[in-house]
């Protein structure tokens, strides 16, 4: 998680009622690096996600594929980070 390739979905209730977690909670792989699925439909929380907490692309790791989830789109995508860029640069 420090890195940036883990993502959780913490209740965050939960934390500031018991100071932790202290049930289940789901952990994700970046899809940026390993996804299996469609890579057009693409969780938007998830997308959110990582795109909100990119560690990997802050600390100059450079990853071919990259994700974007476009407003108001159900799902995030898989883009090069050729076009990555281009979406990113329109906002």
């Amino acid at each position: 998680m420090k890195k940036g390739m883990l993502f959780e979905f913490a209740d965050i209730q939960e934390i500031k009622e018991f100071k932790r977690n202290v049930t289940q909670r789901p952990l994700f792989m970046n899809p940026e690096i390993i996804y299996a699925g469609d890579r057009n439909r693409i969780n938007a929380t998830l997308a959110r996600l990582v795109m909100e907490f990119d560690k990997l692309e802050r600390q100059k790791v450079y990853l071919e594929w990259k994700l974007w989830l476009k407003n108001g789109s159900e799902f995030g995508k898989l883009y090069r980070r050729k076009t990555y860029l281009q979406l990113k640069k329109k906002g």
